[in-house]
């Protein structure tokens, strides 16, 4: 199974190809389908939807017999998918088992510039990086090893070669000056002493903008 999160934008991609839609297009209906669902759900109502129905409800416990109000707080949506939706879902999915043989995965906790010190979304290329985790370490003279950016959705990948820094808690990169402006999924890859192959992708995809 695949940990990463795919952006609406990246949604949005998806959903105009092979269509007449453009982005904002579809942006718009999405934002009037959100609405139109929020203000029935206001009401009362169940809603179906080709994904599957949403449900008003109320978080379970104690109400008592000299009130006849709820606090809002407890109000919540139920969600149950389409069977449908389940179904090709799983006709479709793919699951690999990945062997662990006793060592731990590395972690990436945060994408930062060198600059700016702290967690960013959007990244220049030619920007100098840097990551912070845990058992980040590889070996720099292996071509199969290190940090990619692989376009989003997934497709060509990008494997950066600069760095000033590669240790078990942090790398210090350099985002290639060439790579196109783009949504980005960020991953490192590591072996294990024995050889077995690790891997560590980054919760958000980042966005890399031209210099």
């Amino acid at each position: 199974m695949s940990p990463e999160r795919v952006e609406f934008e990246t949604l949005l991609d998806d959903m105009t190809k092979d269509t007449a839609l453009s982005r904002n297009d579809m942006r718009v209906a999405m934002q009037q389908f959100r609405d139109a669902l929020c203000d029935r759900l206001k009401l009362g109502y169940r809603v179906e939807t080709p994904v599957g129905s949403f449900n008003p409800g109320v978080n379970a416990g104690v109400v008592r017999r000299d009130t006849t109000r709820i606090d809002k707080k407890r109000l919540r949506v139920n969600f149950v998918p389409d069977r449908a939706l389940i179904t090709e879902y799983r006709d479709g999915a793919s699951i690999a088992l990945e062997d662990f043989s006793g060592y731990a995965q590395p972690q990436i906790d945060y994408v930062a510039t060198a600059a700016a010190g702290v967690h960013e979304g959007t990244f220049h290329a030619g920007a100098l990086c840097k990551i912070r985790g845990s058992r980040l370490r590889f070996d720099l003279m292996q071509p199969d090893l290190g940090l990619f950016l692989v376009a989003q959705p997934a497709s060509a990948e990008i494997r950066i070669r600069d760095y000033s820094r590669n240790g078990s808690r942090f790398i210090d990169f350099l985002i290639p000056p060439n790579t196109p402006p783009g949504a980005y999924r960020l991953e490192l890859r590591t072996r294990t002493p024995a050889g077995a192959p690790r891997r560590a992708v980054f919760r958000d995809p980042i966005r890399v903008e031209a210099i």
